[in-house]
């Protein structure tokens, strides 16, 4: 069967020039004197592609191309846009409407049939026939005016959408508060029972999960296997050595039971070498391809907005935690706790210290070698970021030392959780490069906010006073608390 060419070109003498060259080459061509009647001709003959000029009356190419790549069914058949127009800004605009090929009218007429051989043979695919069998089916319900005001209509939803994702990099300065938005965006535009957004960074990835109903645990562990699964598919990367954070934006309970992966729906997009952005949504009925459409049109936008709030928290982080433990730093703990002890002078509330040590720590570097005194320090803040509540800050003081400021915590209870750290750091096996095992221990010291009249001390006499304890700790035979 024959290949139709859609000619829209209002020169009669130019029109017939092509269609030679095409018929010529066994091709069927439709013609068309405008953009008008090459919307029509294109709905009743369903060309497999359109060649058309810019310049025309009624209607002209860039017109004609923006509206039948704003139709869903339409949008597949390829375009080449043919003029005499040369400029950049013409190539750009071309481009920019939906244009599969721009081709300028000076160039030797073999250069025009080989891109549309190899459009025609690109946009070969087992859809092809339900497609030019959907749009000649709804043909009768389509006229340019209507056409007109559709593409008016999602052009006006597209921008609504878009400003109010760009706006979330200026409301929100908070990382995780970010990325809710944008998941609030999606829900709002997009029906489904579970929303979530993955960015995967080189060394971290983090997956946000947001819903109305509440998921189960199972659904969520299922859930978020599948998202990690479909990553290495999509990256080739084992995604074992990843450090993962996983956020449920949603409440745990049995709404969402069972995790059935068949009417998932994902959306990849590769922010940079670096950063790949995956949308995942599932609902109990499939998504249909306007629905696909949709969410393929915002993922790009979503996901530089989502990389870009990473990349500013990540920069954000490099300038207020340690690179190696990823606790915070000194300066940035120092001025939190400043904070903390107004709060406790306006309030009359209460905090408390625990300054940790590690014991003979420069015995095991120098024993070990660094790289392992590292992993010793990266496994103890690991400890202590699993016993401390999310309202605790951790810090790394100094070499091997932590400091942490508990608030609306006494002595007592803070005494409680340094030995659970104590306990769980002295539970662990270091292994060595060469499979020997190592055993190491920490001394901790506490301190509370009723220790110390603020009016007359300062910050820094309240971590001497945890800091002494902590050595009054390692004089009794150190791997214990004092409080």
């Amino acid at each position: 069967m024959k290949k139709k060419i859609l000619l829209v070109e209002d020169s009669q003498m130019v029109r017939k020039m092509y269609r030679d060259l095409f018929e010529k080459k066994g091709y069927e061509v439709i013609e068309a004197e405008d953009g008008i009647e090459g919307v029509e001709k294109f709905f009743s003959e369903v060309p497999d592609i359109v060649v058309s000029d810019i310049d025309m009356p009624k209607m002209n190419g860039y017109q004609l191309t923006r509206l039948l790549k704003s139709s869903p069914l339409s949008s597949s058949i390829p375009i080449i846009l043919l003029t005499s127009l040369t400029e950049a800004r013409h190539y750009f605009w071309g481009f920019q409407t939906g244009a599969d090929e721009y081709i300028s009218k000076d160039e030797p007429s073999e250069i025009l049939l080989e891109k549309v051989k190899k459009l025609l043979n690109k946009n070969k695919s087992k859809e092809e026939d339900n497609i030019k069998k959907e749009i000649r089916e709804n043909f009768s319900s389509f006229d340019i005016l209507s056409l007109l005001n559709k593409q008016l209509d999602d052009r006006l939803f597209e921008l609504t959408i878009l400003n109010y994702i760009v706006s979330t990099v200026f409301e929100n300065k908070d990382f995780k508060n970010s990325i809710k938005s944008l998941l609030k965006i999606i829900s709002d535009i997009l029906d489904a029972n579970v929303y979530s957004l993955t960015i995967c960074a080189s060394e971290e990835i983090f997956i946000f999960i947001n819903s109305d109903f509440s998921l189960s645990p199972a659904y969520l562990e299922g859930f978020s296997v599948k998202i990690i699964d479909v990553l290495e598919e999509t990256t080739g990367k084992d995604m074992s050595e990843v450090n993962f954070n996983i956020e449920y934006f949603s409440n745990v309970g049995e709404d969402i039971t069972e995790f059935n992966e068949d009417n998932l729906l994902f959306e990849f997009k590769r922010v940079s070498d670096e950063i790949i952005i995956a949308l995942s949504f599932d609902r109990s009925s499939e998504f249909n391809r306007e629905e696909k459409n949709l969410i393929s049109k915002f993922a790009k936008h979503i996901s530089i907005v989502a990389a870009h709030a990473y990349l500013h928290q990540k920069i954000k982080n490099l300038s207020i935690k340690d690179g190696l433990t990823k606790l915070y730093n000194k300066r940035h703990f120092l001025e939190i706790l400043e904070r903390e002890v107004n709060r406790s002078i306006r309030y009359n509330s209460i905090f408390s210290l625990i300054f940790i040590d590690i014991d003979n720590f420069k015995k095991v570097n120098d024993t070990y070698g660094h790289l392992f005194g590292d992993m010793v320090l990266k496994k103890i803040s690991d400890v202590i970021v699993s016993i401390i509540r999310s309202s605790d800050v951790a810090c790394r003081f100094g070499g091997e030392e932590f400091l942490i400021m508990m608030p609306e915590i006494d002595k007592k209870k803070a005494c409680v959780a340094a030995e659970r750290m104590r306990k769980k750091v002295e539970s662990l096996d270091f292994k060595t490069s060469s499979g020997e095992i190592v055993k190491v221990t920490i001394s901790a010291g506490i301190a509370s906010s009723t220790d110390i009249n603020f009016k007359e001390s300062n910050i820094d006499e309240l971590i001497k006073m945890a800091d002494g304890k902590m050595y009054m700790a390692k004089n009794k035979g150190k791997n214990r608390v004092e409080c």
